[in-house]
């Protein structure tokens, strides 16, 4: 994914519509992990707070962390290069942004499975 697609700012503030948008970056995601990189896509959608710990229930230190978005006042904006995984359950963005009260999209991908195929989302 080229990273000059993002940050995006929604031109709306419907809640229905920037969700709509959210799934269309999931679907992107999938599209290109599907080029062979491999293994099974898992997402969440979690609740931000003060940089540091997040908990994302189910994600591994073997995985690979592919994205996190922060939906915030409509805009969508690309965090990737804050987090890491840094223990089960667990991604950390210690010293970057404060995502209190908004929204953080989570992609991340399991240890590759060859016989594992990703599947489109739809809304």
């Amino acid at each position: 994914m080229p990273s000059s697609d993002y940050p995006r700012t929604s031109q709306s503030n419907d809640p229905n519509q920037l969700l709509q948008e959210m799934w269309e970056i999931m679907n992107e995601v999938i599209d290109y992990l599907a080029t062979g990189v491999g293994g099974p896509v898992k997402q969440a959608l979690i609740a931000g707070g003060a940089a540091g710990n997040h908990t994302v229930t189910g994600i591994a230190t073997t995985d690979t962390l592919v994205s996190v978005i922060h939906n915030t006042a409509g805009a969508l904006v690309d965090l990737t290069s804050e987090f890491t995984i840094d223990s089960a359950d667990t991604i950390d963005n210690v010293g970057g942004t404060v995502t209190t009260g908004d929204d953080l999209l989570v992609t991340y991908q399991s240890v590759p499975n060859a016989g594992t195929v990703p599947v489109k989302m739809t809304f």
